[in-house]
Order: C-alpha cells, then sequence, then structure tokens
C-alpha cells in the first residue's frame, strides 16, 4: 500500500532557516517532498527586514522566543512545539495521511528512505480519509443510517461499542457495515474514545527536540486528547 506523509516544519522568522526552506522548495526535496507539507511561523515577514518571508507560511499566534536551561542546556521549547501541534491539529491537514511529520527546517531528510522504514510497520490507523472536495476542519463522520436512529451521530456509536469492550479498531469496522447492520459511517481514529492515561510524557514534559518526529494519525489524536491532562501531572 502507499505510504502518505503529511510534513511540516516550524521555522524562525529570522536567519538561516527561510532561505533554507526556500531552496528544499525549490528543489522538491525534505518535507516538499511529501504528499503534503506545511510551514509554520508566527509570523508572515522577516524580523529586522519586514519583507515577505520566502517560503508559504501557517501562522501560529504567540512568541517563538525560548530560554535554554536543564541538565544540557538544550531549548526549554515545550509550550512552543505543544502549540504547534495543536495548530496541526486544528488545521486537519494531517489527517489525511498515514503519519505526521515533524521536521527541524536544517534536518537531513529523506521521505522516501522514510516510507520504505514504515512499510514495516502498522500505522494503528482506523480509516481511509478521503477529502472528498470538503475542507479538513468540516470533516466529521456524520449521522447514523440506521432507521430510527438517524438523529444520533456515528462517532457516538463508535464510543458505544467501545462501551462494551470494543477497541477504537474493532468499533470504527463494526460502525461502517451499512444499515441495516450498523450505521455506515466512515469515522477516522477522532471518533474514538481514548484511555484517560494514555498520553506523550516526552512532548509534555522535556519537548519535541528531536529533528525528526514521526506520529501516526492516532498518535496524534492520542497526544492531543491527553494533553491537557499531562502537563499538570507532570508539574
Amino acid at each position: 500500500a502507499n505510504i502518505s506523509l503529511y510534513c511540516f516544519s516550524l521555522m524562525m522568522p529570522f536567519g538561516y532557516e527561510a532561505d533554507l526552506l526556500r531552496e528544499q522548495q525549490r528543489q522538491k526535496v525534505g518535507i516538499f517532498a511529501c504528499e503534503e507539507f506545511a510551514v509554520f511561523s508566527n509570523t508572515t515577514t522577516e524580523i529586522g527586514t519586514g519583507k515577505k518571508l520566502p517560503v508559504e507560511v501557517t501562522v501560529i499566534p504567540g512568541s517563538l522566543a525560548v530560554v535554554f536551561g536543564g541538565k544540557w542546556m538544550t531549548a526549554l521549547n515545550t509550550g512552543v512545539f505543544n502549540r504547534l501541534w495543536m495548530q496541526v491539529v486544528t488545521l486537519g491537514d494531517y489527517r489525511y495521511h498515514d503519519w505526521a511529520v515533524k521536521v527541524d527546517p536544517d534536518a537531513v531528510f529523506f521521505p522516501g528512505r522514510l516510507r520504505q522504514v514504515l512499510r514495516h510497520r502498522t500505522t494503528l490507523n482506523d480509516a481511509d480519509v478521503q477529502r472528498q472536495g470538503r475542507m479538513p476542519k468540516q470533516l466529521s463522520c456524520g449521522s447514523c443510517k440506521l432507521k430510527g436512529k438517524e438523529g444520533e451521530t456515528c462517532a457516538s456509536h463508535v464510543k458505544a461499542w467501545q462501551r462494551i469492550g470494543r477497541t477504537c479498531r474493532r468499533a470504527l469496522e463494526l460502525v461502517s457495515r451499512e444499515a441495516p447492520e450498523d450505521c455506515g459511517c466512515k469515522c477516522d481514529d477522532f471518533a474514538c474514545d481514548f484511555d484517560d492515561g494514555a498520553m506523550y510524557l516526552n512532548n509534555c514534559k522535556w519537548g519535541l527536540h528531536g529533528p525528526i518526529e514521526v506520529l501516526s494519525r492516532r498518535a496524534v489524536a492520542t497526544y492531543a486528547a491527553g494533553l491537557p491532562k499531562c502537563v499538570p501531572f507532570l508539574s
């Protein structure tokens, strides 16, 4: 099966990163060789010159400045990257791909090599999500098609199957059956309930220092669901 990647970078609005990403885009390498890509920053103009940045930018609010500290005097960037990932979740583009990949602008990244590695792994994603002309934020698995259940959401039926012991994967399979067997819904992982204890500790305490971070759709969903509990849990 073809493996689809959604790749993105967080770019500082000054220094060498903008020109480096522009050259990558010109040569269609790095994140620009993925099926879909995005560059994030907190402004569309270069700090110091006021010139428009040479690559298209999706703006995330707030400062990108961080302090350096800890045992290894690394960038304490947890808050910045949590905001970045939440913006990725809000936009929703990654949901149309098997894997989401965060790449530092100066990382040497070969998407083709990553795809080869990922062919040997299961994504744990549970549905093929097609764009069908809709914007990601309008994506919904809709209402149940069972007679007498038309006003109920597909997501509520997924969760109902989970409450009686079905896994997320199995619940999505059951709800996808056409009426009269079930609702005939095509949902993705966000329709599921996640274990209250599931959280990505690295993301909420130590930050994302790795130059390349690779998460499946379900991993992103679990991260987003657990983040509000994760930070106070470790504080």
